[in-house]
């Protein structure tokens, strides 16, 4: 009788695994939601700000040259991240032990990749006709995405344990600062010069903007890691490009269809053109932004959950749940 009692009890705890799923890691989700909504929202809105200013600032034909820049540095993009940061986030939070070896080896595999992106720039910029300040811009530009990329691999780390609220941290630091430079180059700058002194400081300020960003997220890594230092491993750098490469020529097909535009208008009419087009065209792509705050939020739960066979159950249940909330949402 007690032994039967006793198999009873033990039985018990096993029903509400579906509650519990709801009200703890739903809630975990929720706020972790919330909280990437509120960076993407800082990028989004800052964004539009910087836009406008740089608008009104640099007139049409340098505005037009600025979005060309900026076209041909993002469709490099993905072939640089190869949604690398996406695989490291996966792998982190299902295999915390292997964290340390694999920031090293994404380390390694982003160092390569980088590399290869600025010697495809250098070549492409001798074929492209840049006057002397687009040279420069260019270049700044390049310099930019390189600390971003750095910057999206360390933040693999916070971002596999959940801790979102560092992301709109690091948003608030590079818009804020870009947000003060360009302010302080309004200001400051002459409105003659502004087409060529104020065009290149534009970029400069970007540029340094990024490298703080990265900065900083590599001391909070730091703060997880203690005395961390990097493992470059060639096997873990061939392991993540085997599983990435794939998805990066799939994000870089996406991102072209997105921009090729401007680079029609740039061959056939002008980058006061451009400028028309960008503008609007900026705006219409903000409206992902709820659907992005809930993927990244789900994403290392899922991660950890598919891992473990233990957690199947939870892992088909949080996916119909999350189904069911992205196409409400998207019906809102």
């Amino acid at each position: 009788m007690n032994t039967g009692q006793f198999n009873a009890e033990n039985t018990q705890p096993l029903k509400p695994a579906i509650p519990d799923l709801q009200h703890g890691v739903l809630g975990r989700v929720a706020k972790n939601s919330v909280v990437v909504l509120a960076a993407k929202s800082i990028e989004i809105f800052s964004s539009l700000i910087i836009m406008m200013m740089l608008a009104l600032m640099l007139q049409p034909a340098r505005y037009g040259d600025y979005a060309l820049i900026q076209a041909i540095i993002l469709s490099f993009q993905p072939l640089i991240n190869l949604e690398i940061n996406t695989i490291l986030i996966r792998e982190m939070a299902a295999q915390r032990s292997r964290e340390r070896i694999l920031l090293g080896g994404g380390m390694l595999l982003k160092a390569m990749l980088v590399i290869a992106f600025v010697v495809s720039a250098i070549i492409l910029e001798r074929f492209v006709e840049f006057d002397p300040i687009m040279r420069v811009a260019f270049y700044l530009a390049v310099l930019a995405e390189v600390f971003q990329q750095i910057m999206w691999v360390y933040s693999a780390v916070f971002m596999a344990r959940e801790r979102m609220e560092f992301e709109p941290l690091l948003s608030l630091v590079f818009k804020v600062t870009a947000l003060s430079g360009i302010g302080i180059v309004a200001l400051v700058v002459p409105e003659n010069l502004m087409g060529t002194n104020g065009f290149v400081l534009v970029f400069a300020i970007m540029a340094f903007s990024q490298f703080l960003r990265a900065l900083i997220g590599m001391i909070i890594v730091s703060g997880f890691l203690k005395h961390y230092r990097i493992q470059w491993s060639l096997s873990v750098a061939k392991e993540l490009i085997s599983q990435s490469w794939i998805m990066g020529i799939a994000t870089f097909c996406t991102g072209l269809s997105l921009r090729i535009d401007i680079y029609f208008l740039r061959y056939f009419r002008s980058s006061e053109e451009i400028a028309l087009f960008h503008i609007p065209h900026m705006f219409t792509l903000q409206i992902q932004i709820l659907a992005i705050s809930v993927v990244t939020a789900l994403f290392p739960v899922f991660s950890r959950w598919s891992y473990s066979n233990h957690d199947a159950g939870r892992f088909k249940t949080a996916q119909e749940m999350s189904i069911r909330l992205m196409s409400i949402s998207g019906l809102g």
